[in-house]
């Protein structure tokens, strides 16, 4: 039996004399982008999860639901004696100016402030505050803040009263945080 053409195994694709490598066509290039995108937004993910774990879980959270009640009578002595204050930050000197209104008729040499960052537990700081005289108290910042929400807690070295405010760092061109301080 005789074939068209003489040809044998007759296709309608014409035959190809010299095709193109695989590499210069676009499909392989997605079949293989595709899978190889995701391996490295895994790697990616990996690498932050570790260098920044979550601080907001604790693993001791027993001892610190204990712990709000004491941290109550603390406030509830600072607003028994009237202390309240007003903190001022200067964030590009890292100076640090706090003014108490009401010390309750006692000096203090020093205070406790600490700046608690809202997120990110390795950004909190904190410093002692010396006094200048007259219900104001001093102190310095040894590395600037970063940017977010800030808790600000203030106690004498005794721990006998605590007051608090919120602060918040938007850009690094802010000049100045005030923040009021009540218990």
């Amino acid at each position: 039996m005789a074939t068209e053409g003489g040809k044998r195994g007759w296709s309608p694709v014409p035959e190809a004399t010299n095709p193109e490598p695989w590499y210069r066509h676009f499909w392989p290039w997605v079949l293989i982008g595709l899978p190889l995108a995701a391996v490295l937004a895994g790697i990616t993910t990996l690498f932050v999860a570790m260098d920044e774990p979550d601080s907001l879980v604790v693993g001791d959270y027993y001892k610190q639901g204990l712990a709000i009640n004491r941290t109550l009578a603390r406030e509830d002595a600072a607003r028994a004696l009237g202390i309240k204050g007003q903190l001022r930050i200067d964030v590009a000197s890292g100076d640090i100016a706090l003014v108490l209104e009401d010390q309750g008729g006692v000096l203090f040499d020093a205070l406790r402030l600490e700046l608690i960052h809202a997120t990110r537990d390795k950004h909190d700081r904190q410093v002692l505050l010396v006094a200048l005289g007259d219900g104001r108290y001093g102190g310095e910042l040894q590395e600037p803040l970063n940017l977010g929400g800030w808790s600000v807690h203030l106690e004498p070295a005794d721990e006998a009263w605590r007051i608090s405010g919120r602060a918040h760092v938007t850009t690094d061109k802010v000049a100045e945080i005030a923040t009021e301080l009540t218990p």
